[in-house]
């Protein structure tokens, strides 16, 4: 075992009580990660709480125990292990909220994202490039510290690699065998791989009143550089109407079969007493122009090459000089794959 794994075990044999976060772009590979976590420290007898700033989306929901994850942190903890994310930038709501400090306590990131940490105060990481998903990590972090997977944790291990995987259709199976071997593990243990795909299925059905809305959100949709990037903008009351129900800005990925699209960019706009003070942008790339983190990282974002995000926040922001900033800077890097 070696040093950083030693520190995590010690770390974890010390505490009582763990806060497992997620960061404020909660995906399907945290949520899977944060479950497994509560389930593994679980059985070692911990006392686990998970936390995000914001509430379960819809479409993350077909996840048993999403409603576990609470948006109050636990202020009085030993131990904080944050999953799926190693910057400072996307803990900006659980600074602003709860004005935690976490260089208070250890704090543990266990993360598999190229993206380099920008937390210099953790007491341990693991940041395992070679892994397809969080959730893969965790599973190999298991299996050299010695902790007890059952049937539960499974589950959301391999939910966690479906999910940045994207049914492990994604080109980080590309010559990585071991996703399969690690999978097939999994399955061991009692996943139930087709249960976990209609489970996911079901949580993306919609009501059919949605359907006109989903017209009109087609009828929207902004072309730009030679149809290569295809765009639209979500204004804060729609978000206020349809966020529990619908995430509007999926709408883009219907574009994937549109001839040309390279690269989809929705665009929320979040008012606060009149103001614009947030603005994010959900990034989805095609396979053959895979600058997804490239452009997330430009404006301190993150995520993978063909799924990533931004979050941009100040006390008024100018959309129109955001929107076309983003859009110059995908432009730019369009231009070696076209």
């Amino acid at each position: 075992m070696d040093k950083q794994l030693q520190v995590i075990d010690q770390l974890i044999k010390s505490a009582q009580k763990i806060v497992v976060l997620q960061a404020d772009n909660p995906d399907g590979d945290s949520l899977a990660s944060s479950l497994a976590l509560e389930q593994i420290l679980g059985e070692l007898g911990k006392d686990v709480y998970l936390y995000c700033s914001i509430d379960m989306p819809n479409h993350l929901r077909h996840l048993d125990g999403w409603d576990r994850v609470l948006n109050v942190f636990a202020s009085d903890y030993d131990l904080a292990i944050m999953v799926d994310n190693a910057s400072d930038s996307l803990l900006q709501n659980l600074r602003n909220r709860e004005q935690i400090n976490l260089e208070k306590r250890p704090l543990i990131i266990i993360d598999h994202h190229a993206t380099e940490s920008t937390i210099s105060y953790a007491a341990a990481s693991v940041i395992d490039q070679t892994a397809v998903s969080t959730g893969q990590v965790i599973y190999r972090l298991a299996k050299q510290i010695g902790w007890k997977i059952d049937q539960a944790s499974s589950s959301y291990l391999a939910s966690s690699i479906l999910s940045d995987t994207l049914g492990l259709t994604t080109d980080a199976m590309k010559g990585n065998s071991q996703v399969l071997r690690d999978l097939a593990e999994l399955v061991d243990y009692g996943v139930d791989l087709a249960e976990l795909h209609q489970k996911r299925l079901e949580s993306l059905k919609y009501n059919r009143a949605l359907v006109p809305y989903k017209g009109e959100l087609l009828q929207r949709v902004e072309f730009s550089n030679e149809g290569t990037i295809a765009s639209i903008v979500i204004p804060h009351d729609e978000i206020k109407e349809h966020s529990m129900k619908f995430n509007p800005t999926i709408i883009l990925d219907e574009l994937r079969m549109v001839e040309g699209v390279k690269v989809t960019l929705g665009f929320k706009q979040y008012m606060q007493e009149g103001r614009l003070v947030r603005v994010t942008v959900r990034i989805r790339c095609d396979r053959s122009a895979p600058v997804g983190q490239d452009l997330a990282e430009a404006f301190g974002g993150g995520g993978h090459t063909y799924a990533s995000g931004i979050k941009f926040e100040g006390a008024e922001l100018d959309f129109d000089t955001v929107k076309n900033d983003v859009l110059r800077k995908t432009h730019e890097l369009l231009i070696n794959y076209l």
